[in-house]
């Protein structure tokens, strides 16, 4: 092996050691190296390595060009990616407004029109409790769809731990308000980011929607599962006895989520019973 100083030509004998630990770094028999530098002070070398053929002076200074050709269209790579990051800003800035005007106040005069008819029942009665469950009911979508919109403006991380104690909230509100029972089992691994936990919570959200409103089911179940590399969610819902056959089913809003996010998804009907809804993700 042998060090060459890219500025003279000439062997360097005082860097033959220090190659040497290079070399054994890259599991390289031999490598050359020039430096990189861009305009905003970002540093750094360039490695190229073979194991059939020993590189030459030109090799060296042709590597040289590439480094000083690529440094300028690196340059203009992160400027666009910064103005793109300043575009979206201004836009989950701008949609996070529209769902306070246009959801959240609409939300809130509903739910002042509820407190006004339970005030005239006096707070006693079946129909008190009821109009109370929806005055609830009202007061935390609003404070949900609050929190989403200060996540999607500020755009706050939410911890990958997010997604089970989100799916067991919405758990409790089917079992509360709608009276089905909705079973959550979850493995989550810190693998699971951020981004990755609010897409699928709303995945699950989905699915538990799909339950209320196109079956009669008062059970279902919630299963999320890190494994390896993949995130495995499973909605399923009981199918009541009957004599009609269950109807195909096809979760098409599921589908096109997990598609966007490299994943896949499919419904069977499994042998105790129930409508399931698979997703697979990759992490």
């Amino acid at each position: 092996m042998i060090a060459h100083d890219l500025a003279t030509g000439i062997r360097n004998g005082a860097a033959h050691d220090a190659c040497r630990k290079v070399a054994n770094l890259l599991d390289a028999s031999t490598f050359i190296t020039v430096p990189y530098a861009q305009r905003d002070g970002t540093v750094g070398r360039i490695f190229l390595t073979s194991e059939r053929k020993a590189f030459t002076q030109s090799d060296i200074e042709f590597l040289s060009q590439v480094a000083a050709a690529i440094s300028p269209v690196v340059e203009s790579m992160q400027l666009m990616d910064e103005l793109v990051s300043k575009a979206a800003e201004h836009e989950r800035f701008k949609i996070s407004r529209d769902i306070h005007d246009t959801t959240v106040q609409p939300y809130i005069g509903l739910k002042l029109g509820l407190d006004a008819l339970y005030r005239e029942t006096g707070g006693e009665g079946a129909q008190a409790s009821r109009i109370g469950e929806l005055i609830e009911m009202a007061n935390m979508t609003i404070r949900d769809l609050r929190a989403y919109a200060a996540n999607l403006r500020d755009r706050a991380p939410l911890p990958g731990d997010y997604l089970v104690s989100a799916v067991n909230q919405q758990a409790e509100r089917f079992r509360r308000f709608y009276g089905i029972d909705v079973e959550v089992k979850s493995h989550v691994n810190g693998q699971l980011n951020s981004r990755l936990a609010a897409e699928s919570f709303q995945i699950v959200s989905e699915g538990l929607s799909n339950v209320l409103r196109h079956t009669a089911a008062r059970r279902a179940f919630v299963h999320i599962l890190c494994e390896e590399a993949h995130l495995l969610l499973k909605i399923g819902n009981e199918v009541p006895p009957g004599p009609e056959p269950v109807p195909e089913f096809v979760a098409w809003s599921i589908q096109e989520r997990a598609g966007e996010l490299g994943g896949s998804s499919f419904t069977e009907l499994s042998v105790d019973g129930y409508t399931v809804v698979h997703v697979n993700i990759p992490i």
